[in-house]
């Protein structure tokens, strides 16, 4: 929660008019969506001040989940405002692993702010609000296709590791958020920004051709999941000027008219073995309905919640295992600091949970099912930690598959174990 204040802060060629909702460079207004001027005010507020990662994304969001992704893309469009450097910053700090310092000097000026504006300026406060009210919160990621996971796929009873380092071609580095990889292997589904806007994409591997089959909107895109056969391409999308206005839609993979599938969806898709059903996560935010998992036909009907999360746990990513019985999820909440992210699984037909695995997190991302029956998935260890990428077996035997210094969020792999598709946040 932010200070409710009629104070003005003025730091370097700025000033910041925190009623207002307004900064100035110069005396002329300077636009910011409404998200990355709480994360201006909030750094001003606390000029000096380490801010930890998970403290800004509690204070900016709330009880709201969003990926560490909303965050970082919110620091790179304030800084582009504040035409601030990274690596020589005038204003905003980065500590690495743990978070960012506002290190300019900062004045509190009291006074009214309106006896200081020009007409122009009053003008643009009163309408600056709805030109710039939604910009995309996503992060510029570097998609990397992985070719050298290897493992016996013929036996069911052995699970594919990836025995030698993966070789990695960056697919896109402007603005790509979520990707997906398609059953045979021969495409890449992706989302990618420009100008504020998200589109969905399908990239040839083999001859890196790009067309796309969703146009530009102004949503954000929650995640991406597709069908075993590879005929239909599942998509959480929500409205940037509604947080609660979000969906899953399915549309054909080499383009069409989306299908709206269900309301309110947060993510986390996963498709059953039969392409008959669907998972996915809603959060409600209530202390005792904090977060659900939910299955649902793929036209629509049928939805059913199997799984309730209460207050401060939330559920990031799920799956179905391989004979279609039972799901396995991701729960858990970071806000401790503590490793209280676990790996779960819950019963379609009786309703019982049991924990998947003994390992515990401080954050897990996404998961992805192996040919056999267990799931890779990314997570953290720790705060100060990297997303890496994990094997489950499922006797619940868990094991660490990379141990470079990248993080990766989204996994996808191809029906034949031999290639990969991992996000990596480029900061």
């Amino acid at each position: 929660m932010l200070t409710e204040t009629g104070h003005l802060y003025e730091f370097g060629d700025f000033r910041l008019d925190a009623e207002g909702k307004t900064l100035f460079c110069l005396n002329q207004p300077v636009p910011l969506t409404p998200k990355v001027f709480d994360t201006l005010q909030l750094f001003i507020e606390n000029a000096g001040r380490l801010l930890e990662k998970d403290e800004l994304m509690q204070r900016l969001w709330q009880d709201r989940f969003v990926e560490e992704s909303n965050l970082t893309f919110n620091i790179k469009m304030l800084r582009r405002a504040l035409k601030d450097d990274a690596q020589h910053p005038r204003f905003i700090e980065t500590v690495p692993r743990r978070g960012y310092r506002f290190i300019a000097q900062v004045k509190q000026v009291s006074s009214a702010v309106e006896d200081k504006l020009t007409p122009s300026q009053k003008q643009f406060k009163a309408s600056y609000l709805g030109i710039f009210a939604v910009i995309a919160a996503a992060i510029v990621l570097t998609v990397v296709v992985s070719l050298g996971y290897r493992g016996t796929v013929a036996s069911a009873e052995s699970t594919p590791i990836m025995s030698a380092p993966f070789t990695s071609e960056k697919l896109s580095s402007s603005g790509s958020v979520h990707a997906v990889i398609t059953p045979d292997g021969e495409y890449v589904a992706y989302t990618n920004e420009t100008g504020g806007r998200q589109s969905i994409w399908l990239r040839k591997l083999k001859t890196s051709e790009n067309i796309q089959i969703a146009p530009p909107s102004d949503g954000s895109y929650l995640g991406l999941a597709i069908s075993h056969d590879g005929n239909s391409l599942y998509f959480a999308r929500r409205d940037r000027a509604d947080d609660d206005a979000s969906a899953i839609y399915r549309l054909n993979t080499f383009g069409g008219i989306p299908a709206k599938i269900a309301d309110k969806a947060e993510g986390g898709i996963g498709v059953s073995p039969d392409d008959k059903q669907l998972t996915f996560v809603r959060c409600n935010y209530r202390p005792e309905d904090f977060c659900s998992l939910f299955v649902v036909d793929i036209d629509g009907q049928n939805e059913r919640k199997v799984s309730t999360q209460e207050r401060p746990t939330r559920i990031t990513s799920s799956q179905f295992t391989k004979d279609g019985r039972s799901l396995v999820f991701a729960a858990g909440q970071s806000l401790s600091g503590g490793r209280d992210f676990r790996l779960m699984k819950v019963d379609l037909s009786s309703g019982a949970e049991t924990r998947l695995s003994q390992t515990s997190f401080f954050v897990i991302n996404r998961i992805t099912p192996l040919p056999g029956d267990g799931f890779l998935f990314t997570a953290k260890e720790t705060l100060d930690g990297k997303l890496r990428i994990w094997e489950v077996s499922a006797s619940g035997e868990t094991k660490g598959v990379t141990k470079d210094t990248a993080d990766y969020h989204d996994l996808s792999l191809d029906n034949a174990a031999q290639k990969l598709i991992a996000t990596q946040i480029s900061n």
